[in-house]
């Protein structure tokens, strides 16, 4: 798909080792372009600000997610065809409806324990054993994702949440 506005338009491609390893200073100089830019080697619009994302949510016939929201065909066919992610309208709301109290926030309060014992009881378990053949990099070496080398075998306590004032 081609744009009906080419500008602001980036050639940055989003799966290069450098934009991985460090995305935000790319999010910063994408969203200093412009509300919408146009991301030549993906094919597709980024819109990084919050009010503008806002925007384009509650804009259905500009910014549409119909045809899928993956970065590819394939992926929109086989995982996204059919689901509440895509749908728009009354399909849309026929989806949605049954999935509304479940995924409200008072329900997923009373998953919080439950979640945090599966993800520790996940992470001791995928673990990989320690490897005599491996050596570990030099002191000093940075991570490449510095959150994948947390060794924490429980789940950290939820946020605590500010509590509404009046």
């Amino acid at each position: 798909m081609t744009p009906l506005i080419a500008e602001p338009s980036s050639s940055i491609d989003l799966f290069d080792d450098t934009v991985l390893d460090d995305p935000y200073p790319l999010y910063e100089a994408l969203r200093g372009m412009g509300p919408a830019v146009w991301l030549n080697r993906h094919d597709m619009w980024f819109i990084g600000g919050y009010e503008d994302v806002r925007t384009a949510l509650h804009a259905a016939a500009t910014f549409s997610s119909e045809n899928g929201i993956a970065l590819t065909d394939a992926a929109n066919r086989q995982f996204l065809n059919g689901t509440v992610l895509v749908a728009h309208g009354m399909r849309h709301v026929q989806l949605r409806r049954p999935l509304s109290r479940q995924l409200a926030p008072r329900a997923m309060k009373s998953l919080v324990p439950e979640i945090g014992s599966r993800a520790a009881r996940l992470a001791v378990e995928c673990r990989p054993p320690p490897c005599s053949c491996a050596t570990p990099p030099p002191a000093g070496t940075p991570s490449r994702w510095p959150w994948a080398a947390t060794t924490s075998t429980t789940a950290p306590p939820p946020p605590a949440r500010a509590k509404p004032s009046g």
